[in-house]
């Protein structure tokens, strides 16, 4: 009756039962398709020789230990779908057995509609249905009973660890306030050495204040001061200027008069070289002139003491030119610094 009394339940675990081998029957497949995949992988390269790096080769043994692991997890899955595909005969052929039997209920419940005369056979179907539903009833006492027992067992164990938690926490809260107490010491020391920090700042803040309206008061003096300096160093400069004006007229002037007086001077200097000049030409023709009345007088004499011949006439008249030339020439001389005409004007002087 038990069987009998709960037939789509079985069914239902059946089918997901069923589903689950499909599934992993379809993840076989997957496994086996990559397998192939990797096979002729495998075979293309044994057939085609290349020569590659240490590194390609070192990758291709770790893909090749990846697919002789793969082949022994496709074993292992093979192996599991085997099991599976038993577990899922059993399943069909007990679904067979139930369905029988289904059958065979609905039939007997055809025959208790249909007549009196299968009345007693529905009452012993149901006395034995009232049987199964009475050994449930126990097992499930059973169950609630031992349920009921870890549940005990469980709020045991969850007041024995609240009890911990709450002596933790009781603990904790202990320290923390006993911390809690000492940094609020701590904090009230601080903020009573940052109020006496901050009247004697106060006070020096004060004191500064005043020392600073005082210096104020002495920057407004000395900018008054600086004003009035100010206004008469600009007067004074006014002045300055108008006195540099004056002296740079006066040394203007100044400068025209030491040029006049260079003038001048170099004037003087000229004037005393031609004098020299000109004493020194006088004495020179002063001996000149000596002479050549020494020589007139040699010749008068040489004249009186007889006549001389043509070759004595010639020399004398040779030594006449001769000295008329000597002394000629002093008077041909010019000072080239003594103006040829004394009664004309000087030139012009230009000044800077």
């Amino acid at each position: 009756m038990d069987h009998r009394s709960w037939p789509w339940k079985k069914r239902s675990s059946d089918k997901t039962t069923t589903d689950k081998p499909g599934a992993a029957s379809d993840s076989v497949g997957a496994s086996l398709a990559s397998k192939g995949s990797l096979g002729d992988q495998e075979n293309s390269k044994k057939v085609n020789y290349v020569q590659i790096s240490m590194d390609s080769y070192t990758h291709l043994m770790g893909l090749e230990d990846q697919v002789n692991t793969l082949e022994d997890q496709v074993r292992m899955l093979g192996d599991q779908v085997k099991n599976l595909n038993e577990k899922l005969s059993a399943a069909h052929s007990e679904m067979a057995t139930k369905d029988s039997l289904v059958k065979q209920h609905a039939k007997v419940a055809e025959e208790a509609v249909s007549g009196w005369e299968k009345a007693g056979a529905e009452a012993l179907a149901l006395k034995h249905q009232l049987e199964s539903l009475t050994v449930l009833k126990i097992t499930a006492e059973d169950q609630v009973s031992h349920l009921d027992g870890a549940l005990k067992e469980c709020m045991r164990q969850i007041k024995s660890v609240k009890e911990e938690n709450e002596q933790k926490l009781h603990e904790v809260i202990l320290t923390k306030t006993k911390q809690w107490d000492k940094i609020k010491l701590e904090l009230e020391a601080k903020i009573l050495n940052l109020n006496q920090g901050l009247l004697k700042s106060a006070t020096e803040n004060a004191a500064l204040s005043r020392s600073l309206q005082e210096r104020s008061d002495m920057l407004m003096k000395i900018n008054k001061e600086k004003s009035q300096a100010e206004a008469e160093i600009e007067f004074l400069n006014e002045n300055m200027q108008s006195k540099e004006k004056e002296i740079s007229s006066l040394k203007y002037e100044l400068h025209i008069a030491s040029k006049e007086l260079d003038i001048r001077n170099e004037e003087n200097n000229m004037s005393i070289r031609s004098a020299e000049v000109a004493n020194k030409q006088h004495s020179e023709s002063v001996k000149k002139i000596a002479k050549m009345e020494a020589e007139c007088q040699r010749l008068r004499g040489l004249v009186r003491k007889k006549l001389p011949g043509p070759a004595a006439l010639a020399q004398m008249k040779l030594e006449v030119e001769n000295l008329g030339r000597d002394s000629g020439e002093p008077r041909l001389r010019r000072d080239p610094f003594k103006n040829p005409n004394p009664h004309s004007s000087p030139p012009a002087r230009f000044f800077n």
